[in-house]
Order: C-alpha cells, then structure tokens, then sequence
C-alpha cells in the first residue's frame, strides 16, 4: 500500500475510532461525576467547558509516538537519532505544573491547555470535528432528562496504550 493511501486510511480510522471513544469517555466521566453532570444541565452553556475537560482528564488517545530525527536530550535523557519516543498525553493532561488538582474533573476548569490534540506540526487536524462531535452528541444527550449506567462494570477495548474507549457504554434514559 503506498504512503498516501495509507495515510488516508490512517486519517479514516483515527477520526472515526478517537470520536467515539471521546463521546463514550465524556458521558462516563460525567456519569462518574453527578455533581459536574448537574452543573452542565443547569447551564448547558457549560458544554464546551465539559468537552475541554473531559479531553483533558479522560482523552480517548493516551500517547502518541514519534522517531527522534536527529540525537537530542530530553529532560537529561538522552535519545538517539531513528530511535522512537513514546509520549503519555494522559499524563501530561495531568501535570500539577499545568493544572490546578489535576485529578479533579471540573468542567468550569479555567486552563484547558491539555495535549490531546497535540502541539505544533503535529497537531491533530480532526481537533475540531471531534470537538465538534462530542459537543453535539452531550447537547442531543442533555435533552433526555435522566442518564445512568445501565451496567457499572466496564471492560475496554484491545490492551494498548495510545486508545481508550469503552468496548461499549450501556447507559439507561429513565423517566424522570
């Protein structure tokens, strides 16, 4: 398969896999924090905040890996020229440098700056269809007056460390 194919394949599957992990992950991080949920459903101008922190505390990508290009250091660590680092985006969206109680979700949360999307060059080019996506899918979902889960035990897809999802999210719309 040559370059360009594959590459377009890569933008296909990436788009289509991060969207639905991230909508499954922020619908759990708000069931796992009602408090947060009911905030959103009192001010629904919250969504974006909600999006912007559910990226940073639970990203449906958790690291990326890219191949050093020519010898540098890191930190003191040294890394060699085709040598291939692996960077925790999850861990990095929880430095105590960068965010205030950085294990807290809190969707009012003032600094977003998280590294989900990446930075620079390498920033991800689906950012705004995603942002776009979960936005739209928490709006539809706070039309439904009650959400719960349906099962409280999950189990997650595959055992990698660069995607996080749900292998599925059975969520109950009760009547109120």
């Amino acid at each position: 398969m040559g370059e360009a194919a594959m590459q377009c394949f890569q933008i296909v599957a990436a788009g289509f896999v991060t969207s639905v992990n991230q909508i499954a992950n922020t619908v759990l991080a708000l069931l796992n924090h009602p408090a947060e949920l009911a905030k959103l459903r009192e001010a629904p101008g919250l969504v974006r905040g909600a999006v912007e922190e559910s990226l940073r505390f639970e990203p449906s990508v958790l690291s990326l890996s890219r191949m050093c290009k020519s010898d540098t250091e890191i930190r003191g660590a040294r890394v060699s020229e085709g040598q291939f680092v692996f960077a925790m985006i999850a861990a990095a969206n929880r430095d105590p440098g960068l965010f205030s109680e950085p294990d807290r979700f809190d969707i009012t949360r003032q600094q977003s700056r998280h590294l989900t999307f990446g930075s620079g060059a390498h920033y991800c080019p689906g950012a705004p269809l995603i942002r776009m996506e979960v936005e739209e899918s928490l709006r539809a979902l706070l039309s439904l007056p009650r959400w719960e889960l349906a099962e409280p035990t999950l189990s997650y897809a595959g055992s990698n460390l660069q995607d996080r999802g749900p292998s599925s999210l059975r969520v109950r719309f009760p009547a109120a």
